[in-house]
């Protein structure tokens, strides 16, 4: 289908008013912004001019501008930034604003003033983009960006929440073989429902191009606002960074002073070493363990004294190799053992000893040295493209393995891939994996992690295209001796275990696997969920260093406006800070935020926030729970097989002759709630089919067939009518009494004679009853409420009645209920409550009813 572009464009210039070929125009003529929207079909785009970075812009421009435009002065529109460099990256960080356009001149004044101070505006030209504004019904995005989509045909399209309409995306899938390639001229959208519908027209006609889209909805049809391109970013390879270091000859090792190599007695003390003789057992071979624990020594270097000669020495000796230096003790409270003092690589004796000066006396301030019998325990770097942490419980069979590209502590705060991994017997040896049934995984898009740069230093890379989307962990042998050996860890230590593991070892073939260290867990995982309505509500705050923490900290003015605190951190800064996490929960806690993460939830850092008490949301959680769910309902016949196959267990029964009818007649209520709830065209096209197919269950039970179900539908659609033509029953009354008025047809109709449209739904009657009984000497009421099923929520409140108590007296007390419905299941909730006494000011009327009846109030 071929479509019509737009071949040039207004634009207000220092040199007046212009209307400039669109071929000719490159983004620092325009901006961005204009740009982009210069590559979508001319139908598809609001009208729009450009205002450049360096034009005064008075009446008699703007009036040239606009009627050259086709905008009519008094038209509201938007007045948007549109910076020559003012990439994908930068959206939202310049300024833009609403008007009516004969105000524009002083709009742009004060735009044009706030940016002149603005981050990012000093090396660019901040040109402004003045567009017709729609008056939307809805607004969201459509993108392939990399981020969102691993391969460019796959299209996500989102609707931002807006009226009391939740957020809503989904997948929109380019295929050549089934798409339309557009709508033409414009993109008519006469329903809601039909939104991504017209968005996979888009997306057709983007095909693989990678873009971010932002359009709104009229409600007649869809506009294109804003068009960018979405580029790779550049980054590194994982693989690339993983170097064998230089050999040495050990042996030089003999030489050691203060340092000493690891004995028996070291691995019956040391919570690291003990795990490690645990590994050793299993079958694994470790690296060499170097201690340190003499602590009059270190005890006096954390409070200043000189490195001596001796231990420099020691230094020089174990830098011939890149060295880890961590930090154990004896006597160390568990609360204090989490994320302590750990080195970067340490490749000469300079960094060791600064390291000793610095990072570890600042750190261990809180650990008195010979009180907690602190030691040193150093082994050499092993590189390994990947990492991950696992989780397994003694006598159960799922393990979760979380797992991303470089050290394990970039799971903390980045996007990693999941699995769930079903070991399904219990007791086996290492290397016994025959018996592991089912894999399930989720791979996501992942943008950043931590790993050695040359210097040896652990910082911060972006992942470069295609290891952002492949599997950290390829090979499935690999995922499951990690489930394998992590339960059977479980099981040595009797209890919950969170086990850190190295993947892709440097040397070995394929994905070898060592674990590392372990802990206890004692957190419970949470119930698999999307962000709630309060996680989603209210402003989030990103912190991204130790400055951002102390500016929210500091920031008592603007704190009530957030509601959610997401941590992204840009460097390896704050990744091992224990400080920093502390911090952060006790503000949460104070201020009621909810943290948002996008790391794992076996990482240290979920972990210490859930056991601060911190309300914790990690995004797109996956497989999170072994929760035991129950149903109790007819399903697709071979839904047990498919749950099966993920490794779930379950318990499945049959039902025959009546007992199948009842619950086929329940399936067809429940299918259509689902109808009810569903927004898109795609997702009520899926429920449909579903009450299709419980139709055809019960048609086949019952031994009716189609055709006479089909007459008897033309048959009462020729009597009665269909209901394609929206007509409302609002009421009916009843006939006149004997010689009065005849009564006529009170619909209220337009002028043209047809029902008046409505622009919603009536509300639906809701009506709350309560009826005073006796039975015996007993007084008792009975509460009855009636409301929709099709509807969500419901309140009943203002049921206020008196009751009497055992000595007679009367009280009043309030009814109150709330129930909403999820799916085909409703929830009732009840309160009763004293109600207030107020004082008798006044003489008391009598009002008691004639009947036995109290009515209350229906609930406004």
């Amino acid at each position: 289908m071929a479509f019509s572009y737009r071949t040039d464009i207004v634009c207000i210039t220092a040199d007046g008013v212009e209307s400039k070929l669109a071929a000719e125009l490159t983004t620092d003529q325009i901006g961005a912004k204009a740009h982009g929207l210069l590559r979508v079909p001319q139908g598809w785009v609001p009208d729009f001019f450009c205002i450049a970075a360096d034009a005064p812009v008075n009446e008699e421009v703007l009036a040239r501008a606009a009627a050259l435009t086709g905008i009519q002065l008094d038209e509201p529109v938007y007045i948007r930034s549109s910076g020559s460099l003012e990439g994908i990256d930068q959206r939202g960080s310049l300024i833009s604003s609403t008007s009516p356009l004969r105000e524009v001149p002083r709009v742009l004044s004060e735009m044009r003033a706030k940016m002149a101070d603005m981050e990012g505006t000093s090396f660019q030209s901040i040109h402004v983009l003045v567009q017709r504004r729609i008056a939307a019904r809805a607004k969201g995005h459509l993108s392939n960006e990399r981020r969102v989509s691993r391969v460019a045909r796959d299209w996500l399209a989102e609707i931002e929440p807006s009226q009391g309409n939740e957020a809503e995306s989904h997948p929109v899938a380019v295929r050549n073989w089934r798409s339309t390639g557009g709508q033409g001229s414009s993109l008519r959208c006469a329903l809601r429902a039909q939104i991504f519908r017209t968005l996979r027209a888009i997306a057709a006609w983007a095909g693989t191009k990678r873009l971010h889209m932002e359009w709104v909805w009229d409600e007649k049809r869809l506009w294109i606002v804003q068009c960018e391109d979405a580029l790779d970013k550049g980054g590194v390879n994982p693989k690339e960074l993983v170097k064998l270091p230089a050999a040495f000859d050990t042996g030089a090792l003999d030489g050691l002073v203060h340092f000493r190599r690891a004995n028996q007695s070291d691995f019956g003390i040391y919570r690291k070493l003990k795990n490690a003789s645990l590994y050793v057992r299993l079958g694994y071979e470790l690296p060499p363990f170097y201690v340190l624990d003499d602590h009059h020594l270190l005890d006096a270097i954390q409070n200043g004294a000189d490195i001596p000669s001796t231990l420099r020495a020691d230094l020089a000796l174990l830098t011939k190799g890149p060295l880890i230096l961590r930090t154990d003790g004896k006597s160390i409270a568990d609360d204090k053992r989490e994320m302590l003092p750990r080195s970067d690589e340490l490749r000469d004796e300079p960094k060791a000893a600064g390291w000793l000066r610095t990072a570890l006396s600042e750190a261990l301030a809180e650990i008195p040295c010979e009180a907690c019998e602190v030691a040193l325990i150093g082994h050499h770097f092993l590189p390994a493209v990947a990492s991950a942490w696992a989780l397994a419980e003694p006598e159960k069979r799922r393990v979760r393995i979380e797992s991303l590209w470089g050290i394990p502590e970039g799971i903390y705060y980045y996007s990693h891939d999941v699995f769930d991994v079903d070991v399904a017997r219990i007791g086996v040896e290492k290397n016994d994996l025959a018996g592991i049934q089912g894999i399930s995984r989720r791979i996501r898009y992942k943008d950043h992690f931590i790993a050695p740069d040359d210097a040896g230093s652990w910082i911060v890379h972006q992942v470069a295209p295609p290891a952002d989307w492949s599997q950290s962990i390829a090979s499935d042998e690999a995922l499951k001796e990690i489930a394998n050996s992590t339960r059977l860890i479980a099981e040595a230590e009797g209890s919950p275990v969170v086990v850190m593991w190295f993947v892709g070892l440097a040397g070995s073939s394929g994905d070898a696997v060592l674990p590392w260290w372990h802990g206890d867990w004692d957190v419970e995982l949470p119930v698999e969920r999307p962000l709630g309505k309060t996680e989603r509500v209210g402003a989030t705050f990103t912190v991204a260093n130790a400055a951002d923490l102390q500016s929210l900290e500091s920031d008592l003015n603007s704190a009530a406006n957030y509601k959610r605190v997401a941590v992204k951190p840009e460097s390896s800064e704050i990744v091992r800070d224990r400080g920093f996490i502390d911090r952060l929960a006790a503000l949460a806690n104070n201020r009621g935020y909810v943290v948002e993460l996008r790391g794992g939830v076996l990482s240290h850092v979920y972990y210490t926030l859930r056991r601060q008490s911190c309300d914790v949301v990690c995004v797109d959680d996956f497989a999170i729970t072994d929760e035991r769910l129950e149903f109790n309902k007819i399903v697709r016949d071979k839904i047990p097989d498919l749950i099966a196959s993920r490794g779930e267990r379950t318990d499945v029964a049959r039902v025959e002759g009546d007992v199948l009818l009842q619950g086929l007649r329940q399936k067809l209520v429940e299918e259509s709630l689902e109808v009810v709830d569903a927004k898109s065209l795609e997702a009520i096209s899926e429920e449909l089919a579903d009450v299709l197919e419980v139709v055809k269950a019960i048609e086949e039970t019952l031994g009716v067939k189609r055709s006479e179900i089909e007459r008897i539908r033309q048959a009462k659609a020729e009597r009665r009518g269909g209901f394609t033509q929206g007509i409302v029953l609002r009421e009916t009354s009843l006939a006149p009494p004997m010689g009065g008025a005849l009564l006529t047809n009170s619909t209220e109709r337009s002028p043209s004679g047809e029902p008046v449209a409505l622009p919603a739904m009536p509300t639906s009657i809701r009506a709350i009853n309560v009826d005073r009984r006796t039975q015996g000497h007993q007084e008792e009421r009975i509460v009855t409420f009636a409301f929709p099923i099709i509807q969500q929520d419901y309140r009943f409140s203002r049921g206020v009645f008196d009751m009497q108590t055992l000595s007679g007296e009367s009280h009043p007390m309030r009814f109150e209920a709330e129930v909403s419905r999820s799916g085909a299941e409703l929830r009732v909730r009840f309160r009763l409550a004293n109600n207030a006494i107020q004082m008798n000011l006044f003489e008391k009327i009598a009002t008691d009813p004639a009947n036995d009846e109290d009515t209350a109030p229906s609930a406004s």
